[in-house]
């Protein structure tokens, strides 16, 4: 399976073409579901530019894995390090506002497809209690690297639609909380 997932991560560049490649593969089974889970974590990564490293086979390790790139994922810092490499090719004030609204939009575009992928890599048909742990501190960091650091405005939409997207991941990982609460 590793070396599945790094060829297919391998076939683009581009991140929306990644997240449809992670949606081509059938979730109906379960090893689909687990292709599913592994391919996004290396996804992430590769998109995050962290360097490739072995996808652990341990469930546990790979949610402390995906716990590790939503801290990445922080809006602002992703912001900050897109601008800075920039910030190198751009010397004009009045096309550096320019490309400043544009950065962030493209910014927002990779959150929102990176948010997809964590929403791909954190799905369970059922939770255990070591998994319904792992969701809590998920939840947690969702909500205080990404969802805090968001500040909507009308005139930039595309803010408000990755806010919705965290929203909708949370509220469907505060129900797989609620669930295996009571089946436990």
């Amino acid at each position: 399976m590793p070396e599945l997932c790094l060829g297919v991560s391998g076939l683009s560049s581009q991140h929306h073409n990644l997240l449809w490649l992670v949606q081509l593969v059938p979730s109906w089974i379960t090893r689909g579901r687990e292709v599913r889970r592994r391919l996004s974590l290396v996804i992430i990564a590769k998109l995050l530019n962290k360097k490739h490293m072995r996808i652990p086979d341990d469930c546990d390790k790979q949610m402390s894995l995906l716990h590790q790139y939503l801290v990445y994922m922080k809006p602002s810092n992703m912001l900050e390090k897109m601008r800075k490499e920039e910030q190198q090719n751009v010397s004009e004030e009045h096309i550096e506002e320019r490309i400043d609204t544009e950065l962030e939009a493209e910014v927002y575009y990779l959150i929102y497809i990176l948010l997809h992928l964590v929403s791909e890599a954190s799905f369970f048909d059922t939770v255990n209690s070591d998994q319904r742990q792992h969701l809590l501190k998920l939840c947690g960091t969702l909500d205080k690297h990404i969802k805090c650091d968001i500040r909507e405005d009308a005139k930039l939409f595309y803010r408000t639609k990755v806010k919705d997207l965290v929203v909708r991941i949370y509220g469907r990982w505060q129900d797989l909380i609620q669930n295996s609460r009571l089946t436990q």
